[in-house]
């Protein structure tokens, strides 16, 4: 499997991250169609107030939902600076945008580095 990092960034004041879109990384980055995207690790900047993380997905980038399997794991994790936070690859894969929720606000811009996997699974949709 290949990774790449990019970044999720939360506004300074913001309890909702910018939007990830994941179909933009499978289009350029998957060796053929049944190489799909996921988030598969969140490692938390060093000045980040301590909240807990939601994980929301968008198809339109308009309607959001917020994500977790079928035993309702995942959907929140409880975070501190200098974190790395794993995802099972099956929470973010069917997506086409993620974005991060927050219990609390920034004092500044913080920006978060995601590792974006691409598998060999298809969605299970």
């Amino acid at each position: 499997m290949a990774t790449e990092n990019t970044i999720i960034t939360f506004p300074s004041s913001s309890t909702t991250s910018n939007a990830l879109a994941l179909r933009g990384f499978n289009v350029m980055q998957a060796q053929s169609a049944s190489q799909w995207p996921a988030i598969t690790k969140l490692t938390m900047p060093a000045a980040f107030t301590s909240t807990t993380l939601g994980i929301q997905g968008s198809n339109d980038n308009s309607t959001w939902v917020t994500l977790g399997d079928f035993r309702g794991d995942y959907t929140q994790a409880s975070v501190v600076a200098n974190t790395v936070i794993q995802l099972p690859e099956h929470v973010t894969r069917d997506w086409r945008y993620i974005r991060l929720t927050s219990s609390a606000t920034q004092a500044a811009q913080r920006d978060i580095t995601t590792e974006v996997t691409f598998g060999n699974v298809p969605p299970a949709r």
